[in-house]
């Protein structure tokens, strides 16, 4: 039985596509002329918003949304995990450097890593072409059109995959248990889905407001600074068990970041339950004016969502919201 959406609905996901498209070829594009780690971030980002935006068709009935064009996009973001982490780990280390200057070996091989993931990586990042996934985006526009109806309620459309990815997030972060940070990172991989999907309806979600998302995105943050500095601990002990950087050299930032690593999973532990308070609400849509408006303030950068915070300034060292 094929799906059937409000017309309003199947032309907003119709722009969603177009933009998505438009987007991720665009930043395509710069990854290749420029190869940093700015234009290779902002690709992933926006080959993920591309893949939860398949995510949600594909919830709403259109099967081939999860076929090979997602397939591609995953193994395509998946390419760029260990570059990725590599160049996290410099934006840290590199804050940290100035009081625990013995531990330069550890950036002079974390250069070396990038250097040889960057090599590996090059070529293939320029024989990515758009032309597949965009054939297949406009596909499924084409799909959601012919889905269009009048006596459907998008409420009831949204709800089921809407809920299901807030319940995700509450059941991983009653996981989260100090020490242990896997549960946070499982915790942070679905709640940066939840966010996604709300950026992208938010105007069927009455109680989202700009300042929500900016608050989202706070969470999504403090969440990803742990994961950081997990990913630079790792760093850190494999280049010890190979041999390129002596123990004694970086004894004392490793202690100190798992110091800051355990307050941090302590601080977030107290506080997150806060995140049920995210799960979406539904209501009516909201005027195209209006829209249009809080739809271009998503993209400002957020306060916190609590009082209590989180991690103190001095040790805030990064704003990872990947």
């Amino acid at each position: 039985m094929k799906p059937k959406l409000p017309r309003d609905l199947v032309a907003h996901l119709q722009a969603l596509l177009r933009r998505v498209r438009r987007r991720r070829r665009r930043r395509l594009e710069d990854a290749q002329k420029h190869w940093s780690p700015t234009p290779i971030h902002e690709l992933r980002v926006e080959t993920r918003r591309t893949l939860a935006l398949l995510d949600l068709l594909q919830a709403l009935g259109f099967e081939a949304a999860g076929g090979k064009t997602r397939r591609m996009l995953k193994r395509q973001l998946d390419a760029f995990d260990a570059l990725r982490d590599v160049q996290v780990g410099q934006e840290w280390l590199s804050r940290w450097l100035a009081r625990f200057p013995e531990a330069r070996p550890l950036a002079r091989y974390l250069r070396r890593r990038e250097n040889e993931l960057c090599a590996a990586l090059r070529k293939k990042l320029h024989r990515l072409k758009p032309r597949r996934p965009d054939k297949a985006l406009k596909a499924l526009a084409r799909d959601l059109q012919e889905a269009a109806a009048d006596d459907v309620n998008a409420g009831e459309v949204l709800r089921r995959p809407l809920q299901r990815a807030a319940a995700r997030v509450m059941r991983f972060r009653r996981q989260i248990r100090p020490p242990d940070t896997q549960a946070i990172h499982r915790t942070r991989v679905a709640f940066k889905k939840l966010r996604y999907l709300c950026e992208s309806l938010q105007p069927w979600l009455p109680g989202l407001s700009a300042r929500r998302l900016r608050q989202m995105r706070t969470w999504q943050t403090r969440m990803g600074e742990i994961q950081d500095i997990r990913v630079l601990l790792g760093h850190m002990e494999e280049a010890v068990r190979e041999g390129a950087v002596d123990l004694a050299a970086v004894r004392r930032l490793h202690a100190a970041l798992n110091a800051s690593l355990a307050r941090r999973v302590q601080r977030l532990h107290a506080v997150a339950h806060r995140l049920d308070e995210f799960r979406p609400e539904f209501g009516p849509r909201r005027a195209r004016r209006t829209r249009r408006r809080t739809t271009a303030r998503t993209s400002d950068p957020g306060s916190g969502p609590t009082s209590q915070p989180i991690a103190s300034n001095h040790e805030t060292v990064s704003a990872s919201s990947r």
